[in-house]
C-alpha cells in the first residue's frame, strides 16, 4: 500500500516525487495551471476521519528566492 512511500518535494522541478523503500520513482505528482506547485519546500501527509490528502507549502518565486507562500492539498 501507500504506507512504506517516501514523498519529496523539488523546488527546481515544482514536482513531489514519490519514492518506494528500494528508491525506485513511483509516480511525480506535477499539478498545472493554477494548481501549478511554486517552489515547494515541505509536505505532511494528513489524514482525518475520511479525509486524507498531501498538504505542499509553496514558498513562491524561483528557488532560492522567497514570494507569497501558499499551500496546495492533492487528494489523489
Amino acid at each position: 500500500g501507500d504506507d512504506n512511500l517516501i514523498y519529496v518535494s523539488s523546488g527546481l522541478s515544482r514536482e513531489v516525487i514519490v519514492y518506494d523503500q528500494a528508491g525506485n520513482v513511483v509516480r511525480n505528482i506535477k499539478p498545472e495551471g493554477a494548481d501549478e506547485l511554486s517552489n515547494p519546500t515541505s509536505l505532511t501527509i494528513r489524514v482525518f476521519k475520511k479525509y486524507a490528502g498531501l498538504l505542499i507549502l509553496n514558498t513562491g518565486g524561483e528557488v532560492g528566492f522567497s514570494g507569497d507562500p501558499s499551500v496546495t492539498r492533492i487528494t489523489e
